[in-house]
């Protein structure tokens, strides 16, 4: 619950909040990095994609470690899809990091 929280927050303050974070940093990311950022909600709650990408680095760096990657991706994405639904329906939750 912690990450869950510690994600719709940084999610909150990236949408909501100009000086802080990936919104700050905006108008320095390349166009890779702007599109990557605009697909990455999808990419998360697809699970199929981030447990090939965790099989993949995981055979290849041998760290099994990347197969926590699938599970960490999609709470990551549920937040960020959770803020950007709150956000559109005009909703604004109380959001805490901790």
């Amino acid at each position: 619950m912690h990450f869950l929280n510690k994600m719709e927050w940084a999610a909150t303050n990236a949408l909501n909040n100009t000086n802080y974070g990936i919104a700050k940093r905006q108008n320095t990311l390349t166009l890779k990095q702007s599109i990557k950022k605009l697909i990455f909600p999808i990419y998360a709650v697809s699970v199929i994609f981030p447990t090939m990408s965790a099989l993949i680095y995981t055979i290849k760096e041998r760290k099994t470690i990347w197969l926590f990657h699938p599970v960490i991706t999609f709470i990551t994405g549920f937040a960020i899809i959770k803020v950007i639904l709150f956000k559109l329906f005009g909703f604004t939750p109380p959001v805490t990091r901790l």
